[in-house]
């Protein structure tokens, strides 16, 4: 399992938006954990989960609320 740290987050997001955007990259993941100041941490089944994360969602999503 691999953790990533996810940032910038606008102050509304919560846990069914991240997933739901990883669910739309096809990207698994297990736990989502959103803290307050505009960050989670994202739990991926494997490292090449969180390596193609980082490709496809690196600064370039909108997290649709």
């Amino acid at each position: 399992m691999s953790k990533l740290y996810v940032g910038n987050l606008p102050s509304d997001c919560n846990e069914s938006a991240l997933r739901q955007l990883f669910q739309d990259h096809n990207l698994s993941c297990t736990t989502i954990l959103v803290k307050r100041g505009g960050y989670a941490f994202v739990d991926c089944t494997d490292q090449s989960v969180a390596d193609r994360a980082i490709d496809k969602l690196n600064g370039e999503f909108k997290i649709n609320r």
